[in-house]
């Protein structure tokens, strides 16, 4: 284990100042201003890096620093040939590789929307009461006229590039009743000439569902010759309309072949979209998802790319995406005992795979998944095509990055690093739902703050069930992940003892501020901080709020340990 830890850390490990630039907005005929991204080597060794690219229309050379320092190892300089290109959105993958680097290949994402993307027309539906939005990028300096009072234009975000100035044109029905209202927003003075057009609005005001699937664009990698049902994907299409939302059919249609299929769980709104390469060439392959249902603007068109790599390839980890549980924020510390998500490609084969058991495993599919910190297999919370969530080993070091792998079918992905700590506390405020982590009912309405009676004590501007304020005085418990070892020590993918309870060598407290800026917290001793019982890498802090706390909507509260170790800051309200 040791040499395989030294071998690892001899070689050079590949930084990049960014893993995706654009979208640009590009006049037809033109060719895109040159583009450059910075590299870095937090490794030792030296760099040998080529790039690739899935387009024709992108290239890119490296060009490498005179000395290499872990400050500067020079650029990769990339070329944006669009000239040829027709009015639309294009996205090209440059791929870059390196004999010597432990974490390659990694990848850049460049997207270039040729003609700009103000729209040429615009449909928009919202139930009564309602509203509707529509979201692009304009030059610099452009300006508006609307000609309907339910239409409102909003720019913001000045950007390095002429043309990233964020824009959003919005649709309110709070006045109206359903219909079909037409009007227009005409844009000049913009910088990019191809905006400066008028734009006709039509409005639906419907009591009808309206459906809303949060992305219409997914993509897969894959082996040639790989196993049916390679992979799967769900989108959930919701209902941000009235009535209720109902799927009729799914159709779909490939460039050739036929390796796009889809599933559809009975009484659900959930579409899996699922790909099987067996028989296809390498390369890239598109194909469409249409699904029909009752909603106002059906059909919902889903955009569907597969990146079919040579026989033999395996599972990626898209970089720097190991992240924390909590806020998922990149380059963040995590700690033994940690819950971190994986994200990538071609990690498993088939369903996504949530075990119900504990220990947790530490292999899955029929792939036999496996993630390995520093070579030692980690317990499995989560488990699909292109995440995976674990735990970290209690073993891993803590003075240096973790180097992560991921091994599907006894093939390894390159490593992928994540900071390590001995404790990088963050408290759970949205969005868990991983089995054997979250207690009900806070797995099922995914927030972290609650009373012992199960109402949560927020803003009441949070849109959740059961809102209210908390009170000076009453007892509030909450879950957070990333406290570290105890003692007794706990066992990676273990339930924790209850008997003797686990302790920290240093107590925990819960600091309460008006802002996140204000020096003079009041921090108060957690009546209880330590291990969640029953669970895998949860930790559980009470504490009642003091007398002397901060009220008002939205208090700052975080937990700490020390200097060294506090939480991120979660907002609560307080009576």
């Amino acid at each position: 284990m040791l040499v395989w830890a030294a071998c690892l850390s001899a070689a050079p490990t590949l930084v990049l100042d960014t893993t995706a630039l654009g979208p640009f907005s590009i006049a037809v005929g033109a060719t895109g201003p040159p583009q450059t991204v910075a590299v870095t080597n937090s490794g030792d060794g030296t760099f040998n890096l080529g790039v690739t690219s899935s387009a024709q229309w992108l290239s890119a050379t490296y060009q490498a620093a005179q000395t290499c320092t872990s400050n500067n190892c020079g650029q990769i300089a990339i070329t944006l040939a669009t000239s040829a290109l027709a009015q639309g959105s294009y996205t090209g993958i440059l791929t870059v590789l390196d004999p010597n680097a432990i974490n390659v290949p990694q990848t850049i994402t460049v997207t270039v929307n040729m003609g700009g993307t103000v729209p040429g027309s615009l449909t928009l539906y919202a139930p009564p009461g309602g509203s509707a939005s529509a979201s692009f990028t304009t030059g610099a300096n452009a300006r508006e006229s609307v000609t309907a009072p339910w239409l409102s234009v909003a720019f913001s975000g000045l950007g390095s590039f002429q043309f990233d100035v964020s824009c959003m044109i919005l649709a309110s029905a709070q006045n109206l009743t359903a219909n079909a209202y037409n009007g227009s927003v005409t844009f000049s003075g913009s910088s990019f000439a191809p905006d400066n057009k008028t734009v006709p609005v039509t409005f639906n005001v419907t009591t009808s569902p309206i459906a809303d699937p949060g992305t219409t664009s997914l993509t897969f990698s894959a082996s040639a010759g790989g196993s049916a049902a390679l992979a799967t994907q769900y989108v959930w299409i919701n209902n941000v309309g009235q009535g209720t939302l109902a799927i009729a059919d799914t159709k779909v249609a490939v460039d050739t072949g036929s390796w796009l299929s889809t599933t559809q769980p009975a009484g659900t709104t959930l579409v899996g979209i699922v790909v099987n390469p067996t028989g296809l060439a390498a390369g890239t392959h598109t194909g469409t998802v249409t699904v029909d249902s009752n909603a106002a603007n059906s059909p919902t068109v889903f955009n569907v790319g597969l990146t079919v790599n040579g026989p033999g390839s395996g599972p990626t980890i898209t970089w720097p995406r190991i992240l924390n549980i909590s806020d998922f924020t990149p380059n963040e510390p995590v700690s033994p005992g940690d819950i971190v998500a994986v994200f990538g490609a071609d990690m498993l084969e088939g369903d996504p795979i949530t075990p119900t058991t504990l220990p947790l495993p530490t292999q899955v599919g029929a792939g036999k998944t496996q993630v390995l910190v520093n070579g030692l297999p980690a317990p499995i919370f989560y488990a699909s095509y292109g995440q995976i969530n674990i735990q970290i080993p209690f073993e891993t070091s803590t003075a240096q990055a973790a180097q992560i792998q991921v091994v599907r079918n006894g093939i390894t992905s390159p490593v992928g690093t994540v900071p390590m700590a001995a404790s990088a506390p963050l408290v759970l405020e949205f969005g868990c739902s991983f089995a054997n982590v979250c207690p009900a009912p806070w797995g099922q309405y995914g927030l972290g703050l609650l009373y012992p009676d199960n109402a949560f004590p927020m803003p009441a501007s949070y849109p959740i069930p059961n809102e209210r304020p908390a009170k000076v005085g009453d007892v509030i418990q909450f879950f957070a992940v990333g406290l570290g070892q105890m003692s007794p020590p706990l066992v990676t993918g273990a339930v924790p003892p209850t008997s003797p309870l686990p302790t920290f060598a240093q107590a925990f407290s819960v600091c309460f501020a008006p802002a996140p800026t204000v020096t003079t917290e009041v921090c108060t001793p957690a009546q209880y901080a330590g291990i969640a019982p029953g669970y895998v890498g949860l930790y559980q802090i009470n504490v009642q709020i003091p007398a002397n706390a901060p009220t008002g909507d939205a208090v700052y509260m975080s937990i700490t340990n020390g200097p060294s170790s506090t939480s991120d800051y979660v907002l609560l309200a307080i009576q």
